[in-house]
């Protein structure tokens, strides 16, 4: 009794009908061994992603159908896809080293899609060309009013979406970064100096200077080798000749303010002075003293290259005097102790 029973119940069971997978055509073509070794990658690669459809790989029998015409090729396919109800068919062809063709033909459209790409050893990447397919295969069907196999439908749908998608935004480019500053600057600069302090005689002198500055911030240090030249009578027929030689350290602050460049500057070191007259025994003089300045200094320009003016205060020890025992009192001749010396010139920045 159990066992008609149970067969009745067999009997009963509803039957589960499996849809088969479309079929995708893959044709074999001949080639070099390498172009062989992509054609079997790119086979793998192409079951991976379409892993909803059966991929066949065929051979075809034509002799050098990679080098037949188009038409000829889908004369010797066309039989191949309609045995396997294939909903499409494939193959790869080299027309030449570097090159290859894709090929695509979608059964029921009439459409035949082929891709030229351009590809290296290095570049060559078959996963790439499998997602071409995957890429034709929807733009085939794309426009087809009724797609019956629902996995083309899928892939259909993918192309779709991805041909609609808003391109991304591309990230705004970084800017470079900024070039590391070049803290040295070099200064050239003619100057006029006038005595205030102690003056004896024609105090007007002129030279130039020119000076070589390191930035630590808004701190400013350096070098400064500088040099005037004066000459006047102390009576008549008695002309005098003065020149000197200066080397200073030197430290200042510079702030920026409405583009212009501004601040307070020291300098401490040596004055070497010659004095020469025929009032004197003998007749050339010279000594070596302290000089030491306190000033301001402003600059202004674009790029490396700034126009800078510098008005400062100069106290010296050094003092070369003359007498000249005709006049009553006699009438000395000097070096001032504090001048004032106003300096203009240009600067080159970043060196």
């Amino acid at each position: 009794m159990m066992l008609p029973l149970a067969l009745a119940v067999a009997g009963a069971a509803p039957q589960v009908a499996v849809a088969a997978p479309p079929v995708l055509v893959m044709v074999q073509t001949e080639g070099p061994p390498s172009f062989m070794a992509t054609q079997a990658r790119f086979r793998d690669e192409l079951a991976l992603l379409l892993d909803r459809f059966m991929v066949m790989s065929t051979p075809v029998d034509a002799p050098g159908f990679a080098r037949l015409p188009l038409a000829e090729q889908l004369a010797a396919v066309l039989p191949i896809t309609a045995a396997n109800e294939a909903v499409a068919a494939v193959w790869l062809a080299q027309p030449m080293r570097g090159q290859l063709m894709l090929h695509l033909v979608a059964m029921g459209t009439g459409r035949t899609l082929v891709r030229t790409i351009e590809l290296d050893r290095r570049s060559r990447s078959e996963a790439a060309l499998a997602l071409m397919l995957r890429e034709l295969l929807g733009t085939a069907f794309l426009f087809e009013p009724q797609v019956v196999e629902p996995e083309v439908k899928r892939v259909v749908e993918e192309v779709r979406r991805e041909a609609l998608a808003p391109a991304p935004t591309p990230a705004p480019a970084a800017a470079p970064p900024p070039p590391p500053p070049r803290p040295w600057a070099l200064s050239l600069s003619g100057v006029v100096e006038a005595g205030l302090v102690e003056v004896h005689g024609p105090a007007t002198r002129y030279g130039g200077s020119a000076g070589l500055t390191r930035s630590v911030g808004p701190l400013r240090v350096g070098v400064e080798v500088g040099g005037a030249f004066q000459e006047g009578q102390v009576s008549p027929g008695v002309a005098v000749t003065a020149s000197s030689l200066q080397l200073l350290a030197t430290a200042g602050l510079r702030f920026e303010v409405a583009g212009l460049s501004l601040g307070p500057r020291l300098g401490l070191g040596t004055e070497l002075s010659w004095v020469a007259s025929a009032a004197t025994d003998p007749q050339r003089l010279r000594g070596l003293g302290v000089a030491g300045l306190a000033g301001f200094e402003a600059s202004a320009g674009r790029g490396p290259i700034a126009v800078q003016l510098r008005v400062e205060l100069w106290a010296r020890q050094f003092r070369a005097e003359i007498v000249d025992d005709a006049y009553a009192p006699p009438f000395t001749w000097a070096l001032p102790v504090v001048s004032v010396r106003a300096a203009f010139g240009v600067s080159w920045e970043g060196l």
